[in-house]
């Protein structure tokens, strides 16, 4: 196939179960090569017109640390899109109950593009192809035929040259909340990447007694693309505080992710954050 294949990180999911299933739901192009390739199913029951297009996106956040896809109108990160230099082949397929098509991708770096990471997005657009309705000389009232489109997106990381991805926690932001049965404990945190990649991994939150024993712990998954903030909630047992109502607070970013395979995480160094908190 000439592509590296990962599993689920980002997605925008389809409710129908049985509706166009894509594989793979993210893709990772090495270094020099050229050619990708994408698997389409038809998992209804009627026909379907299936369309591809590249798109250049990303994650980001907003600011109560939410993640969402990004599609910048403007030059916004413009330098890391390859979305202008991937085609698919087919751009659109009709595609029969259980039928599958295979989309190829051509890559064409450009001769002069530096080292790094490029982004873009392949965009699959599933329309019904609905059946003329049959009417009989008794039908007096309008019939109706309703189809559902869906669209998924799937993220595409193309690498040229050596990159890596390394993870820097800028700034933490703690918030304490409390219930009859405990304390939360939400870290809204900024956090950007270096090293010319998009840093995929995990966050962890623990938080810590006085002998440094970790008396609980929260762990999400984590892409960063650009500069952004993050929110990540811990909570900890009243009982477990103790009478001087003190924990220290870490924050851990880690290089590993439940649904990506080590060898296609890019290189790099993880950050920590430490703060003694007091607890109402």
């Amino acid at each position: 196939m000439g592509i590296l294949l990962g599993a689920l990180l980002v997605a925008w999911p389809v409710t129908d179960a049985r509706a166009i299933q894509v594989a793979p739901t993210i893709v990772f192009v090495p270094s020099g090569v050229k050619s990708g390739e994408l698997l389409l199913r038809n998992g209804t029951d009627g026909a379907v017109e299936v369309s591809v297009e590249i798109l250049f996106g990303y994650e980001i956040s907003d600011d109560q640390g939410k993640g969402k896809p990004y599609y910048p109108a403007d030059d916004h990160l413009r330098d890391r899109s390859a979305a202008s230099w991937i085609r698919a082949y087919p751009k659109k397929v009709r595609l029969k109950p259980k039928q599958e098509q295979t989309v190829r991708f051509l890559i064409r770096r450009p001769r002069d593009l530096a080292a790094g990471e490029y982004w873009a997005r392949a965009a699959v657009k599933a329309v019904p192809i609905l059946p003329p309705l049959k009417l009989s000389g008794e039908q007096s009232k309008p019939q109706f035929q309703l189809g559902v489109s869906t669209d998924q997106r799937v993220p595409i990381f193309v690498r040229h040259g050596d990159v890596s991805a390394s993870a820097k926690i800028l700034e933490v932001k703690p918030k304490i909340t409390s219930d009859s049965s405990g304390r939360s404990v939400e870290l809204l945190y900024k956090v950007a990447t270096e090293g010319g990649g998009a840093f995929l991994g995990q966050t962890q939150a623990q938080l810590l007694g006085g002998q440094g024993q970790v008396l609980a712990e929260a762990t999400r998954n984590l892409a960063v693309f650009e500069p952004g903030l993050r929110s990540i909630t811990v909570v900890v047992l009243a009982d477990k505080i103790g009478p001087e109502k003190k924990l220290r607070a870490r924050l851990l970013t880690m290089t590993s992710h439940p649904a990506v395979e080590s060898k296609y995480l890019l290189p790099g160094s993880n950050d920590k954050w430490e703060q003694d908190l007091v607890f109402p």
